[in-house]
């Protein structure tokens, strides 16, 4: 560091946290990746300075990725980037990396009026892991040149003050499928340097299938049947009770999986208070599927005249579908959805309009 002349003998060095680095006589030994403050106090002088230094790994800098949720689920140890509105929301330059430090100008966020409202900000993205089921402790280093205004990993809008902040986190990775990284909200403009480090705890305590979505062919002897197995980190053969949701398309039996007709199926294991499952899709490759993949439309879509008498589904908050078919004749649909929201209130919706205003019964 340098100083604007030399301190008096009174001059103390410190640093706020010592895991970090530590300081002696003004000369800094790094000791992790991370943020902290630096002071230098002197009473005869009247001194009371800080210096913010920043520990990080060694690396060549290089751009961020643009992309969307599934994106980054599904580049693990990447970094990714999403200006949600590119009208709305500008950015100086492509963010870059360099040994973990994230560095972005944010220059515009917000609707075209200026409000902090829709789909208008901007995010970082990461996947720690390519499979999901690890539990880490992340921690949150940056430096904002000014007030910022923030939503980390789904959570409550928070202000945080100009210069360094640090948020200490709880963070269970998700299968990719499941499209739910680590995430950054920013809803705020300004300078930021961003140093997130991620501390592997261990694997997740909870039941564990081979498969989390396999496909049989009911035209395919080899393909008729696989076995499923389960496990549960840190004990050994537990006991599982295996069933299917729909036993005319796959019938399971001590994990052994067999198809019956073509359709979707989800086989659940259960082992104590754990439980999770796996979405079998039972074709027949030598009998053509006549199904019709339905569109995903709000109400005011499905409202408009030409969309009429047909049937839109749609995603709500934390919910995704894998399947989503109606048959030609139009009275069945295969539809399965799952929650990729942290075990809380997940929804997607059916939605039809018919033909001509008045009275129309639909039976489930």
């Amino acid at each position: 560091m340098e100083l604007k002349g030399v301190p008096s003998a009174d001059a103390v060095y410190s640093i706020d946290d010592e895991t970090i680095a530590s300081i002696k006589d003004g000369v800094v030994t790094p000791k992790k990746a991370g943020m902290s403050t630096i002071h230098l106090i002197s009473n005869e002088d009247g001194v009371d300075a800080t210096c913010v230094l920043i520990v990080k790994e060694a690396g060549d800098p290089e751009e961020l990725m643009a992309g969307k949720k599934i994106d980054s689920a599904n580049n693990p140890k990447k970094w990714v980037y999403l200006c949600e509105n590119e009208e709305n929301v500008k950015i100086e330059s492509v963010p870059t990396i360099e040994g973990g430090l994230i560095n972005v100008n944010i220059l515009r966020v917000g609707d075209a009026n200026g409000n902090l409202a829709g789909s208008n900000f901007f995010y970082l993205r990461y996947q720690p892991d390519a499979t999901g089921g690890y539990s880490y402790k992340e921690t949150l280093y940056f430096y904002a040149e000014k007030e910022a205004k923030l939503s980390i990993n789904g959570g409550s809008d928070i202000d945080y003050p100009a210069g360094l902040n640090k948020v200490e986190l709880d963070f269970e990775s998700s299968d990719p499928s499941d499209t739910a990284p680590s995430s950054i909200k920013f809803k705020c403009t300004g300078k930021f340097d961003v140093l997130p480090v991620f501390e592997e705890i261990g694997e997740v305590k909870r039941l564990y299938l081979s498969e989390k979505k396999k496909t049989l062919d009911l035209a395919d002897e080899s393909k008729k049947e696989f076995t499923l197995t389960a496990r549960i980190p840190g004990e050994d053969n537990p006991v599982v009770e295996w069933s299917s949701n729909n036993e005319k398309v796959a019938k399971v039996e001590n994990g052994k999986v067999t198809a019956l007709s073509v359709g979707v199926a989800t086989i659940t294991a259960i082992s104590g208070s754990f439980s999770t499952s796996c979405e079998v899709n039972v074709i027949n490759s030598e009998v053509e599927d006549t199904r019709i993949n339905l569109t995903s439309g709000n109400n005011a879509t499905v409202l408009q005249n030409e969309n009429r008498g047909k049937w839109f589904y749609f995603d709500g908050k934390g919910s995704k579908t894998s399947e989503r078919k109606i048959s030609e004749d139009g009275k069945t649909i295969d539809f399965v959805i799952k929650s990729n929201n942290g075990g809380t209130e997940a929804y997607s919706y059916l939605r039809y309009a018919p033909k001509e205003d008045g009275t129309t019964i639909v039976t489930y």
